[in-house]
C-alpha cells in the first residue's frame, strides 16, 4: 500500500496540470459560451494535500471487477473545475485518456465523491479564479 501511495505521489508530481478556466458553459438561453481564461499563482488543492487526495483514493476505489479479471491495469486522466468555491463542478468532471470503460467511471465517481478543495487564486486578480486541474488516478492490480 505504502509503494501505491508513493508511486502515486510521484504521478501527482509529474502529471498534475492546473490552469486557469476555458471551459464551455451555457447561458441562460442554453448556448454555449466561454469564461476567460485565468493563469492562477495558486493552484487548487485538496484539504491537508495531495497526499491526502491519493489516500482518499486508495481508500474509496472499487477497483472494477471486469477490469480485475481481464488484468487492467493503468493511468486514467481526469479533468475537473474546481469553482471558486472549491467545489467541483460534477458536469465538467471528463476522463481525457483512459483505459477501460468501467476504470473510466471509477475514476469519474472518485473525482466528483470528493471532499471541497480549496480554490486557486490569482494574484493578477487578487481573486479565486476557477480552474481546471487534469490528474491521474492509477489503477493497478
Amino acid at each position: 500500500m505504502a509503494k501505491i501511495i508513493g508511486i502515486l505521489i510521484a504521478n501527482v508530481a509529474l502529471s498534475t496540470l492546473c490552469f486557469g478556466q476555458a471551459t464551455k458553459n451555457r447561458d441562460t438561453t442554453g448556448q454555449k459560451v466561454q469564461e476567460k481564461f485565468y493563469l492562477t499563482d495558486k493552484r487548487p488543492d485538496f484539504p491537508r494535500g495531495m497526499e491526502k487526495f491519493y489516500k482518499y483514493v486508495s481508500k474509496n476505489m472499487q477497483y472494477p471487477e471486469d477490469a480485475k479479471s481481464q488484468g487492467i491495469e493503468g493511468k486514467v486522466f481526469v479533468s475537473f473545475v474546481v469553482d471558486t468555491t472549491g467545489l467541483i463542478r460534477p458536469n465538467e468532471v471528463e476522463v481525457i485518456k483512459g483505459i477501460s470503460a468501467s476504470c473510466n467511471q471509477e475514476a469519474m465517481r472518485l473525482v466528483k465523491g470528493r471532499p471541497q478543495w480549496t480554490p486557486g487564486y490569482s494574484t493578477k486578480l487578487e481573486k479565486k479564479v476557477p480552474t481546471k486541474m487534469i490528474l491521474p488516478i492509477v489503477f493497478s492490480l
